[in-house]
């Protein structure tokens, strides 16, 4: 990579970031980060509208992208090459990227926390109600195709999690009646016809079916 230290941290920052986002829609939402245009493909991804993938196979790719990312990082833009105000930014990434690689490696709490599952949820619909990101209806439309996805959503929680302390099965179980109601209330929130209303009756009685198995 050309360029000076500061200028190959800057272009890596950025590819850093939005590959990231691009690998969690639901943070990616959180981020104000919307849209980005898939390289393989050539079609517009609308993040607002996917929930995660987090089956064996996506962590797995995680895990390989989070360690890509530290070894390019240090190898690339090595820390004593940078000046000072360029070093406590790549301090924020490689931390961040430590964070995430302690995560998936060590605590896993994707496979010992419900609540990481809940919340994500409940974030998703949250964000598409509350973030003034796009007109209303598009907003709905989006949340509409993240219930879409809340069976898979719990098909790999229910995959992944092996054992959970009775607290956090306590606190997922009264978080998951607040996602319940959510469902209900953007379901009201809906014209009584159209495209959006008729995927929403098919594929929301699933999902609450769902959470209210998990």
């Amino acid at each position: 990579m050309t360029g000076t230290p500061s200028e190959r941290l800057a272009k890596l920052s950025e590819q850093f970031l939005h590959e990231s986002l691009q690998l969690s829609p639901i943070s990616a939402s959180q981020a104000g980060y919307h849209t980005y245009t898939d390289p393989s493909s050539g079609k517009l991804v609308r993040l607002d509208a996917e929930l995660d993938e987090l089956g064996t196979e996506d962590i797995a790719e995680e895990l390989k992208f989070y360690r890509h990312w530290r070894d390019r990082m240090r190898t690339q833009v090595p820390y004593r090459s940078l000046n000072p105000q360029d070093r406590a930014d790549w301090i924020l990434i490689d931390d961040g990227i430590s964070n995430a690689l302690l995560d998936l490696e060590k605590i896993q709490s994707y496979k010992h926390n419900p609540t990481v599952w809940v919340e994500a949820i409940g974030n998703a619909l949250f964000l598409n109600i509350s973030q003034e990101y796009a007109a209303k209806d598009l907003r709905m439309a989006d949340a509409v195709s993240r219930i879409t996805q809340i069976a898979r959503f719990v098909g790999q929680a229910r995959q992944q999690l092996t054992d959970s302390d009775p607290i956090f099965i306590q606190v997922a179980v009264e978080e998951n009646a607040g996602n319940l109601g959510m469902i209900d209330d953007i379901g009201k929130d809906l014209p009584p016809t159209g495209p959006v209303r008729q995927r929403y009756d098919r594929f929301a009685p699933a999902a609450k079916k769902a959470l209210a198995d998990f």
